[in-house]
């Protein structure tokens, strides 16, 4: 099957400071991979690169087989919804016009969202268990219902590759699990998706493949059976770190 996304010894430095560097690795639709490492190692900046918010200073990245830098900005926005950690905007949106801003991509310039967007934002709001929410202020909502609607927004742009920066990181526990129930299920859609994640059990509960980030710039991708080992996860985040099985996940403690 064709990858969706592929990176080839990719590489990005701000500054005179190497960011990450030697990442390569593939997506094809259908497929979920886990980005995983301590903080300031990259991960954000990983995900913004294949967004097109960021340029790659070395090496190489394909959307669908195209070359990133050959694609317009609007073309990338239709194809790859990236969710970021959730953030008070400045203006008192609300949570429909919020999830409606995933269309953009897809309106000409200057239009307005019309009958099948507003159908489209509030089928994600439907999705997502917050269709009570479309009339409330985004800034006035929690942490954990600011990312479910940043999800919803996302999922509006219709995109063949969803992009997630710490999608669980606000959540409860059961808003956590199903979180990642909706990941597998727009993943076994066709969907490929690409999510940062400082929870193991995560990434062995979801991913198909893992991208293991360290702190010394070493990269290793894989099987999460074979790349998530509790010497490695020591390794990455610099300290002892155990793995053990519990109602049939793993499950790691520091």
């Amino acid at each position: 099957m064709a990858l969706i996304l592929e990176l080839q010894d990719a590489g990005f430095t701000r500054g005179d400071r190497m960011v990450f560097r030697g990442v390569s690795f593939g997506v094809e639709p259908g497929q979920i991979l886990c980005v995983l490492g301590p903080n300031g190692i990259g991960k954000t900046t990983l995900l913004r690169c294949i967004a097109g918010l960021e340029r790659l200073n070395k090496g190489m990245m394909r959307l669908d087989g195209h070359l990133l830098e050959q694609m317009t900005r609007r073309k990338v926005g239709q194809f790859v919804g990236l969710v970021p950690q959730s953030d008070a905007p400045g203006f008192s949106y609300t949570v429909q016009q919020m999830v409606e801003m995933g269309r953009a991509a897809h309106l000409g310039w200057l239009s307005a969202p019309g009958r099948p967007d507003h159908a489209l934002a509030a089928a994600a709001l439907e999705r997502l268990g917050i269709a009570h929410l479309a009339d409330r202020a985004y800034p006035e909502l929690s942490g954990g219902e600011r990312q479910l609607v940043l999800i919803a927004r996302a999922l509006t742009q219709q995109p063949q590759l969803l992009v997630l920066d710490e999608p669980t990181a606000h959540l409860d526990f059961a808003h956590q699990a199903e979180v990642l129930d909706l990941v597998q299920d727009l993943s076994r859609q066709g969907l490929g998706v690409v999510l940062t994640t400082h929870d193991p059990g995560h990434a062995f509960r979801v991913a198909d493949t893992v991208l293991l980030m360290s702190r010394d710039l070493s990269v290793s991708s894989g099987n999460p059976a074979l790349v998530l080992t509790e010497a490695s996860l020591s390794a990455a985040y610099g300290r002892s770190i155990r793995l053990f099985m519990a109602e049939g996940q793993t499950v790691c403690m520091t």
